[in-house]
């Protein structure tokens, strides 16, 4: 009788609780439209349009960069994540990762290989491991300190190693004590490329850890301007930065024509390859371009540098260069001028047209971030 009385009950509530919410509007519906805020005639409105500024007019060239440039990050042939790179006697790692997570498959490399880590110091970004004898010459033993940096493109990071060789009887060396660069460069080359070959098959699973998470490295490259121009801001010693720009600007859609690193100067184009047509609907670009497909310049680096013409905005970034009024001035000249100058421990990249004068803000933005996308 009690279960009845509820069944008959909880219908005669359901219906005083629907009258009740039908009896109360809700605020929204007394919302009522009004018109839009116009602010006043005498209020200042270039700040907020700062923001999203879009201007009234551009001066590029229409023409210009109808072949567009693939969105390639780096110049690397292949798919894999990580590669050996090498440069005159050093020797690193690369790996598409960010330093977290690259720091965590290093610590699972070395627990793989039961090979003990004797340090690691994350504010430094550097590993140090035990002695071990792994591949190394019968009676010896080696130790290594891994020291990470953050790579050319955003999310990668490049591993620099040193190692140091002792006999078995003898590995009383102090542990903060290394020497300034490889001892046994054929067990570097090994164990790079044991190194490289684990973090190309590492699972997905090996991430970063909350204190991988704590490394903070400086950014190597960095986009950014110098007096309303657009350069490139690079942190790598000399001889890096001008390889990194010549394999930039010699691949997928630009062509190297001549440089002068001694003055620190590239002088390079864009070319236009034909349109490879792909069995379905999309049209595919090939930016493989044989040679006989590439442009050739008409003069030479050294040319163009003699009989640069004399204005501020071209002697202010080419101070020793001969401006020779009576000397006759080039014409026609195609392509860029890719510029690096030094600033204190850094490189300031600039790009100019073929006489060194300003390319247009938006030109020179393009063909930058270009090559910033292929620094390797």
């Amino acid at each position: 009788m009690k279960q009845v009385f509820v069944h008959l009950l909880w219908p005669v509530s359901l219906v005083f609780i629907l009258s009740a919410c039908a009896t109360k509007q809700p605020d929204y519906l007394k919302a009522t439209t009004i018109p839009p805020v116009v602010p006043p005639e005498n209020v200042d409105k270039e700040r907020l349009g700062q923001l999203y500024r879009v201007p009234e007019k551009t001066t590029r060239d229409p023409k210009k960069f109808t072949t567009p440039f693939p969105p390639t990050v780096g110049s690397a042939n292949d798919s894999n994540i990580a590669s050996i790179q090498t440069f005159n006697e050093q020797l690193w790692v690369l790996n598409a990762k960010p330093p977290a997570t690259t720091w965590s498959q290093l610590v699972s490399f070395w627990q793989q290989k039961n090979v003990v880590l004797a340090r690691r110091d994350l504010n430094a970004a550097t590993l140090d491991t035990g002695w071990f004898e792994q591949a190394v010459q019968p009676g010896f033993a080696a130790r290594y300190r891994l020291r990470l940096e953050q790579g050319l493109q955003a999310d990668t990071t490049e591993i620099y190693m040193i190692n140091e060789k002792r006999a078995l009887a003898d590995q009383s060396s102090n542990l903060y004590q290394w020497p300034d660069q490889l001892e046994d460069r054929t067990h570097a080359n090994w164990l790079a490329q044991q190194l490289v070959a684990s973090l190309n098959s590492a699972s997905s699973s090996v991430g970063d850890s909350y204190l991988a998470a704590t490394i903070n490295l400086p950014d190597k490259v960095q986009f950014t301007e110098s007096d309303q121009e657009p350069v490139l801001i690079m942190q790598a010693d000399d001889g890096r930065v001008n390889r990194a720009l010549i394999n930039a600007l010699d691949e997928n859609g630009l062509l190297i024509y001549d440089s002068d690193t001694a003055k620190g100067v590239f002088y390079f184009d864009t070319y236009k390859v034909k349109k490879k047509k792909k069995s379905s609907w999309i049209n595919f670009v090939n930016f493989s371009g044989s040679q006989e497909e590439k442009k050739k310049s008409r003069y030479s680096l050294e040319e163009i540098l003699e009989r640069l013409p004399n204005d501020p905005e071209t002697t202010a970034l080419f101070p020793n260069s001969i401006n020779n009024q009576d000397v006759k001035k080039l014409s026609n000249i195609s392509g860029y001028l890719l510029v690096k100058r030094k600033r204190q421990n850094e490189a300031v990249i600039y790009v100019r047209d073929g006489y060194g004068k300003l390319l247009d803000v938006e030109e020179a933005r393009v063909l930058l971030d270009t090559i910033r996308l292929r620094l390797i």
